[in-house]
């Protein structure tokens, strides 16, 4: 049986397609039209990939899977999407049509809870889908049961949204909308204090937030709460940068915002170390699913971990709406076939390209490249301190660069974190990273091996911090991946290799991209962005490329 999900269209809109209980590809509409967040975007492109990459035709899909219940949703905004075959799937494109029965619908939470649940390995668990908005709802609780199904078990309305109660603080912190990471990233700088807003009770928690039509209408809400409290917003400035043609970030931040943020970020922390004492008093489970956009809030999923509440937690590395659509594709599947999914383990499930076919393409541009022994000049390289690119394997789903689409460096070298933020990324220099790093090393690190592939989890560091020096924060913490120790995988070689060369195996690794544009999917990408950078050198599909060669 093969089920196409398809999210879309308000942000981050993605395709992927299940095959027989096979998670077999999946890639985000911006990957593909080199527009950040694909804007109010249809995932045609991403939708036609996944069927051309497995030599597919929309006539050969049984079902389209689409996260959202689209009678339900009460959101003017959202209302005003046309979601129909035609604009799904525009007959220029996949030349047969679609009958609108084949599209079926699935509650938005319940996709989120499913991207989390059914690819998570665990027999059963409380699953926490917290978001900005759904339907009608901005925060459920589920429990995924041993049966395979998953049950509801509480919902707050979307009037309750931590997403927008969150998005209020970013924006009125001076960032644009959707950039709750760098809010997260402030909040360390500060100390805080929980703010009175969110009553917690035995039910979930309370707002006094008025009935409001659309999620902007709340957003703009806690903006005017904030100012009310806080003073005047914080204005959000730009300067010129002439090296990289485009306009740079110089917003700053005094005591006032920063503490702001700081008490956001506990208050936010509090609120779902709540629910998550709830969820275990409620499902008595050991095991946690978190999904939705808030899931990405790497400090509040370590607190969660740290607190003990659980023995396990999962959050897929596309937690956001980009997930939607394997949720939506898995609980289909469930419903279709009653059979659990294989586990999510690897999430390069984009496009891929062959050594042979990135050859050609050096040859043909004429580039310079050595293709023996690459890996090991690559680590190297970075145990000396250079900076450089990593393009190895499928793209991957979801925001973190995961070692396939990656920028990496020496995080010893404290000096490598402002060459980041300033040379390469051109962001603000108090904005953190985090380390790639073998499973075994985690231990020497955090106290404990750890199995966090998807970067989602900000722990502190106990132990090693001098080889970690750049990826460390302010507050001593870090966001870490782990990596299972398998030569066949070139990322994870590569670190064992750089256990022989620098004496740890963990390097520095932020996304593949520079300032303003969505990560490197195809090679010209990473060719370009390459000599577009201050970056010296770049390792694509076993080949090795270095400025000056």
């Amino acid at each position: 049986m093969r089920i196409l999900g398809v999210s879309a269209p308000y942000h981050d809109s993605s395709a992927c397609l299940i095959e027989d209980g096979e998670l077999v590809c999946a890639v985000e509409e911006e990957r593909l039209i080199r527009s950040k967040r694909a804007w109010g975007k249809f995932p045609v492109h991403a939708a036609k990939w996944c069927l051309e990459s497995r030599g597919l035709s929309l006539s050969d899909v049984d079902v389209v899977a689409y996260p959202w219940e689209r009678k339900r949703i009460t959101d003017h905004t959202l209302l005003g999407h046309d979601v129909s075959p035609r604009s799904l799937f525009p007959s220029d494109l996949f030349g047969s049509k679609l009958g609108p029965e084949r599209i079926v619908d699935v509650d938005h939470h319940l996709s989120h809870a499913a991207s989390a649940f059914r690819f998570s390995g665990f027999e059963s668990a409380a699953i926490m889908v917290l978001d900005g908005t759904g339907e009608q709802t901005g925060t459920s609780l589920f429990h995924g049961q041993a049966d395979g199904t998953i049950t509801c078990l509480a919902t707050m309305s979307n009037l309750l949204s931590l997403g927008l109660f969150y998005e209020g603080a970013v924006q009125y912190a001076g960032f644009s909308k959707l950039e709750a990471g760098k809010l997260m990233g402030l909040a360390p700088y500060g100390k805080g204090s929980v703010l009175p807003y969110i009553r917690l009770t035995e039910e979930g928690y309370e707002m006094d937030v008025p009935e409001l039509p659309t999620q902007e209408h709340i957003t703009q809400w806690w903006v005017q709460r904030f100012i009310a409290d806080f003073g005047p917003p914080n204005r959000r400035s730009h300067q010129y940068d002439l090296s990289s043609c485009r306009a740079i970030e110089t917003t700053e931040f005094d005591e006032r915002i920063i503490e702001m943020a700081a008490s956001v970020q506990l208050t936010l922390d509090n609120v779902i170390l709540h629910l998550g004492r709830l969820m275990k008093k409620w499902t008595g489970e050991d095991k946690l699913c978190i999904a939705g956009g808030v899931a990405l809030n790497c400090t509040s999923n370590g607190k969660m971990w740290t607190e003990g509440i659980f023995e396990d937690i999962f959050v897929p590395g596309p937690a956001n709406d980009t997930g939607a659509s394997i949720g939506a594709a898995a609980e289909v599947w469930f419903r279709e076939t009653g059979r659990s999914l294989r586990p999510m383990k690897d999430i390069g499930l984009g496009p891929s390209f062959s050594p042979q076919a990135v050859r050609g393409l050096l040859d043909q541009l004429g580039l310079k490249y050595i293709s023996g022994n690459s890996i090991e000049q690559t680590a190297r390289w970075i145990a000396q301190g250079k900076l450089g690119a990593w393009f190895s394997g499928g793209a991957e789903l979801g925001p973190r660069a995961l070692g396939h689409r990656s920028i990496l460096g020496n995080p010893s070298i404290l000096d490598n974190k402002d060459s980041l933020n300033l040379n390469v990324k051109k962001r603000e220099a108090w904005r953190p990273y985090g380390p790639s790093m073998l499973e075994e090393y985690s231990d020497n690190v955090f106290g404990e091996r750890l199995n966090m592939p998807y970067m989602l989890f900000t722990l502190p560091v106990t132990g090693d911090r001098q080889n970690l020096a750049a990826v460390t924060h302010v507050d001593g913490t870090t966001r870490v991946q782990t990596v299972a120790d398998n030569s066949a995988d070139p990322y994870a070689y590569l670190l064992s290799v750089l256990k022989r060369e620098q004496g740890f195996p963990a390097v520095i690794n932020t996304s593949f991209n520079i300032a303003g544009e969505p990560v490197v999917c195809r090679p010209e990408e990473a060719i370009r962005s390459f000599y577009a950078s201050p970056l010296e050198f770049l390792y694509i599909e076993g080949h090795l490329l270095w400025k000056g060669n």
